[in-house]
């Protein structure tokens, strides 16, 4: 799954994982049309987080 996110996103993983630490988010998420086939060019990306209380 990984690997197919990014190929669909085309930002490296690794990316949202540097972007999650640096914001003190516990849990990020994708959500919508980003993990389905319809994802395309005009699509936005939806993400979902978790921050500490």
């Amino acid at each position: 799954m990984r690997e197919e996110i990014k190929q669909r996103t085309r930002i490296p993983v690794d990316e949202f994982a540097t972007f999650r630490r640096g914001n003190s988010i516990q849990e990020l998420g994708l959500f919508g049309s980003a993990l389905r086939e319809d994802f395309g060019l005009g699509s936005d990306l939806d993400l979902l987080g978790q921050i500490p209380a």
